[in-house]
This record gives structure tokens, C-alpha cells and sequence, in this order.
């Protein structure tokens, strides 16, 4: 019941800086178990890159619709909600554009979302930078989005 409570919050509310903002049109969420388990699965294969992420602290949800800014997007768990859910992040995924994705693309941008989660597990994300985007590049090329390429969970990568 409070993660139904949480959701419907979640669906009149929509803020990735905390701060609560007005939706002029109302979209939909939904719980997205896959996200979690494939987020879990992320976490125990490359513990080393995540020894401070709880994945009970994170969940991910299916946005309807598409996102021409983002293929997702983790945001903190407001402090008014907290009372409501056990989470602290959420990610945020558009469903039109998840459909769209290889399963490979789909778990290197889960690998991405849970890079923004600080080594102190704090609530505060890290901003992207030129690190983010270099590892990416270096291990999967310029065409990442494009092709199938490997898949960080079939095979373990090095990924600095």
C-alpha cells in the first residue's frame, strides 16, 4: 500500500532536482521489475565499481511515452516521499524508448544510471563528465547505440 501511495505521488509529481513541480500533462509510471532485476544483476557482477549501492535503496520505473532527452534517468527519492518508500533512487525509463534498445544498449545505460549513485551512497547524484563518456566510448565505440556490441552481463568487462 505505501508503494502504491509512492507511485500515485510519483504520477502527480515529477521533479529530477527534488524540488516538487507541477505536471501539466499527467504521464504514467509504473513499477518496472525488469529494470530491477537487471540493475541487481549489474551491481553483484561488477561489485567492485558498486560496493556502495543497496539495490533495495533503488527502483526503477517505466515512464509512458518517449524521451528525446534521455533513454533514462536516475533521481533522488524527495524527502517528504522517504516516508513512504524504503528507496532512496529511482530510475526512470521511457518505455517507447526501452522497446527500441538491444538488451546489451539496455543494460550498458542501467550501468550508466547507477554510476551517478556517489561511493558514499549519499543523496546527492554526480554530474555527468568526460569520464563518464570516455569509458563508454572506449569500450563500446563511437556506434554504441547502433549496433548490438557486447553485453557487460554475458561476459564481464573491464570498465573504467
Amino acid at each position: 500500500m505505501p508503494e502504491q501511495m509512492f507511485l500515485n505521488k510519483v504520477n502527480d509529481v515529477v521533479g529530477s532536482s527534488g524540488k516538487e513541480k507541477p505536471v501539466k500533462e499527467k504521464k504514467g509510471y509504473s513499477v518496472f521489475p525488469d529494470g530491477d532485476v537487471i540493475v541487481g544483476k549489474i551491481v553483484n557482477m561488477y561489485k567492485d565499481d558498486f560496493p556502495q549501492i543497496d539495490v533495495g535503496k533503488i527502483i526503477c520505473l517505466k515512464k509512458d511515452g518517449e524521451s528525446k532527452k534521455y533513454d533514462a534517468q536516475i533521481r533522488v527519492v524527495p524527502d517528504e516521499y522517504r516516508l513512504l518508500t524504503p528507496y532512496l533512487y529511482i530510475v526512470v525509463i521511457p518505455a517507447e524508448n526501452w522497446a527500441r534498445f538491444s538488451a546489451p544498449h539496455q543494460h550498458l545505460i542501467l550501468y550508466h544510471e547507477l554510476k551517478h549513485i556517489p561511493a558514499e551512497f549519499g543523496l546527492k547524484l554526480k554530474k555527468h563528465d568526460r569520464e563518464d563518456w570516455k569509458w563508454l566510448l572506449h569500450k563500446f565505440g563511437l556506434d554504441y547505440r547502433e549496433g548490438e556490441g557486447p553485453d557487460i552481463l554475458t561476459k564481464k568487462e573491464e570498465i573504467k
